[in-house]
Order: C-alpha cells, then structure tokens, then sequence
C-alpha cells in the first residue's frame, strides 16, 4: 500500500499504529513518548506487526518528504461500542487471573476520543508519530475491583504454559505473548497530541466505567458517564 501511495503521488498518509508497537518491557519509561523506539515484543504477533508496520510507515516518511505521513498509535481503545477480546476478558470470564501483575497500569482512551483525535490530524495535516491515550491510568486489580470481579492467583509459569495450550487449541484470543502486556507498563503520553488542541472528554477510569456499563458489568446510573463505582473485592487464592 505504501508503495501503491508513492507511485500515485499521495501527499497525505495517516497510518493507525497501536501502543503495543513500543512493546511491553520492564525498562519501559512511565509514560513513553513518541520519539521512544518502537520494539514490539517477538512472541505477540500483534505487537511485532505493529511495530514492523510502524516502522515502514516510518521509512516512507523520510522517503517522501514532501507528503504527510502521521502515524498514530493508541492505547487501548473503549467505549459503549466496542466488543474485542479485551472487553471479553472483563466480561466474559469467570475470574481474573492473577499472575502478579496486579499493580501493572493500565490506560485506556475512549473510542469517540480517538475519532476527533484522528480527525484533528487529519484536517490539521499534522505529520509524525502521536499517541492517544487518555489521562490517568489504572491497576488491572483496580479494574477488577470496580466491577466486582474474583481474582484467582496464579503462578506466571503456569499461566504461560496454559495460554500455550489454549492457544494451540484455538480456545483463546491471543498467544501467551500477550502477558507481556499484564505483566509490564506500557502507557503513553499523550502531551503531543494535546500540543495540537487534542482535549479528552474522558479519562481513563471513566472509559473503563462506560465500557462496562454498555455491558451489563456496572449499573446504569442514568448519566451516561463515568461516575466511579468501585466494587472491591480480596483476591482469592487458586
């Protein structure tokens, strides 16, 4: 596509990235910014993807440097519309798992948040890397708690070992990989994108709450929004 856009002279590329393209490591600063290098981890297809094609989308930049190439690369994404395996796994599980990542922060941007990020850079021809994140941040254990949810420890080998054999199987979502991502901080900063008039309407907590709420995981308070709702719960032992 790249290739097919240079040969037709596209002047202006916007490219949706993730913030899993910076991958999930130990040494991660908290938060990360644009200029931080985009490394993916190897054994998360989706994360080496994104960061493969993030990459590229950066090469073609300094290969075309008369077009716009703006990569975007949001956390994860939320909101009374939204129904990935992420959503599922506050939904759709019996208990959380606790594999001692409970304190791992987690950010979250709400999907109408994204659209008007997307469509101010779109208008703004802002060109470059901008992630979209929304302010503040919470624990996996405090996502549990708000919406009631039992935690179940469990040993981080034995988890890995078991999302291999759910994977091989094609009874889970996503490869065991994916722990990096429970396990290690990976949150964004989003001061660029506010740079350049980018202002949330909802944080992080709220998000969380109105993603639940859509799905029957909260009680619908009647303003749509994201009054908290806390509902801690002690984490029971496997």
């Amino acid at each position: 596509m790249l290739e097919a856009a240079e040969a037709a002279g596209v002047k202006q590329m916007l490219v949706t990235s993730s913030a899993t393209a910076y991958g999930a490591f130990p040494d991660n600063p908290v938060p990360i910014t644009e200029d931080h290098p985009v490394r993916g981890v190897p054994d998360f297809e989706y994360a080496r993807d994104k960061a493969e094609c993030d990459r590229l989308c950066q090469l073609w930049a300094l290969r075309n440097p008369d077009s716009v190439m703006t990569i975007v690369r949001p956390c994860i994404v939320l909101g009374p519309n939204v129904n990935n395996y992420i959503v599922r796994l506050w939904t759709e599980q019996p208990f959380q798992m606790d594999v001692g990542g409970g304190d791992t922060p987690m950010q979250f941007v709400h999907e109408d948040d994204l659209v008007e990020g997307l469509i101010l850079l779109i208008e703004g021809k802002h060109g470059g890397a901008f992630n979209v994140g929304g302010d503040g941040v919470l624990t996996i254990n405090e996502c549990g708690d708000i919406i009631g949810m039992k935690r179940r420890k469990m040993p981080l080998k034995v988890a890995w070992r078991l999302a291999g054999v759910m994977w091989k199987l094609h009874q889970s979502e996503t490869p065991p990989g994916n722990l990096h991502f429970a396990i290690h901080p990976w949150v964004v900063s989003n001061d660029k994108l506010k740079s350049v008039g980018w202002k949330p309407r909802h944080d992080t907590r709220e998000t969380f709450e109105i993603a639940m709420r859509a799905r029957g995981k909260l009680p619908v308070n009647g303003d749509g929004g994201g009054a908290s709702l806390p509902q801690p719960t002690q984490p029971v032992g496997a």
